[in-house]
C-alpha cells in the first residue's frame, strides 16, 4: 500500500533525492501498517492520535497534491523548476521538505508504537515476575 502511486514517467520527473524519499516514506509506511494489523486487539480500537491524524492528512491530500503540483509545473513550465520562489525555496526544495516532514511523521509514528510496545512487554514481564518469583530469575 504505496503513499501514492506514480508512473514511472513521472517519477523519473522527480530529482533523485525526492525519488529515494518517496522509496523511504512507502517503505516506513508499509512496516506501520504491518506491525498495526498484527498489533493486539487492544490497539485496534484506540482512538486516533494527533500524530495518525496528521499522517493521514499528510498521506490522503497534501502529499498526492504537492505531488501533481509538481508534477503540472515539470510538464509546463521545466525550466522553472529549480528558480527560488515562496521562502527562497524552489518548486524541488518545497517538494523535498513535505516529503521529509512525512517521513519525520513516519519515523515519530514508529516511535511511538516501539515505545507503546515495548512498555506492554515490561507489563508482561512484571506481571510474570510477580506471579512466579521463585521460578523466573532474570
Amino acid at each position: 500500500m504505496p503513499a501514492v502511486q506514480l508512473s514511472r514517467n513521472d517519477m523519473a520527473t522527480l530529482s533523485p533525492t525526492a525519488q529515494q524519499l518517496l522509496w523511504h516514506i512507502n517503505d516506513k509506511l508499509q512496516r506501520y501498517h504491518d506491525w498495526c494489523n498484527t498489533a493486539p486487539n487492544d490497539q485496534a480500537t484506540r482512538p486516533l492520535s494527533e500524530a495518525q491524524f496528521v499522517l493521514n492528512r499528510l498521506l490522503q491530500d497534501t502529499l498526492p497534491n504537492a505531488l501533481q503540483r509538481y508534477l503540472q509545473l515539470a510538464r509546463y513550465t521545466p525550466e522553472h523548476l529549480r528558480a527560488t520562489t515562496a521562502d527562497n525555496l524552489s518548486a524541488d526544495d518545497m517538494l523535498i521538505k513535505i516529503l521529509q516532514q512525512t517521513e519525520h511523521q513516519l519515523d515519530t509514528l514508529l516511535a511511538e508504537r516501539h515505545a507503546d510496545t515495548v512498555a506492554q512487554l515490561a507489563t508482561d514481564y512484571r506481571y510474570v515476575q510477580a506471579r512466579t518469583p521463585n521460578i523466573l530469575k532474570i
